[in-house]
């Protein structure tokens, strides 16, 4: 039986104060959002830097990541430090993200931004229609598609936790532990259909947060 560990995080301060300029962050605010941070990754060290994991999947990648990379990455993020540590004892880090649709995600928050309403799906199939098929990775484009069918409006999160699902289950091999960290906004677990044995961490330092 395939195992998997879903735990959801927080990546860095700025996704503690979400929608606020530089100049609108309280100095008091930014502190708290420091202390949760910070409180939260030693929780996740605390809990899980010596079970074995196989495999894990880390919101945000889109490639593959060497060794060098990661320890690079290590020394200024908390969350890659974390991920780093696995990878040192041999755990495969998987992508969570095809760029392809992470970027028709961002177009889809411009569009929300701006008309202040969901994005039709008719309208981004129209803008799309008018680049070349030579402009869009086929694989990211062959999702889309699929993902849209029957759709009236465009989620773009939740086609980003369909990608995440349908790489854990072509990932995780037989008998294999995966570990699944995602940001709190995500819920990729109700696009999971294979044979896999689901456990949830939720760390009491953003349970608030995830309300």
């Amino acid at each position: 039986m395939r195992k998997l560990l879903y735990v959801p995080t927080i990546h860095n301060k700025p996704s503690l104060v979400d929608g606020l300029e530089p100049g609108e962050i309280d100095p008091e605010c930014e502190g708290i959002a420091r202390i949760i941070l910070n409180n939260f990754w030693d929780d996740v060290f605390e809990k899980f830097s010596d079970r074995r994991f196989d495999v894990v999947y880390f919101d945000g990648v889109t490639q593959g990541v060497c060794m060098s990379t990661a320890r690079e990455f290590a020394e200024k993020d908390r969350s890659w430090a974390f991920v780093y540590s696995l990878m040192k004892k041999g755990t495969r880090l998987m992508r969570t993200e095809n760029q392809f649709l992470f970027h028709i995600y961002i177009l889809e928050q411009c569009y929300v931004q701006r008309f202040k309403e969901k994005l039709p799906v008719k309208t981004l199939m129209e803008t799309l229609s008018s680049f070349g098929r030579e402009c869009f990775d086929p694989e990211g484009l062959a999702m889309l598609k699929k993902f849209c069918r029957r759709r009236k409006y465009f989620d773009g999160l939740a086609m980003r936790d369909s990608f995440v699902a349908r790489t854990v289950e072509a990932s995780l091999r037989d008998r294999e532990r995966g570990l699944l960290l995602m940001g709190g906004d995500h819920d990729p677990l109700k696009y999971i259909n294979g044979q896999i044995e689901i456990e949830k961490y939720i760390s009491p330092h953003i349970e608030q947060l995830l309300d």
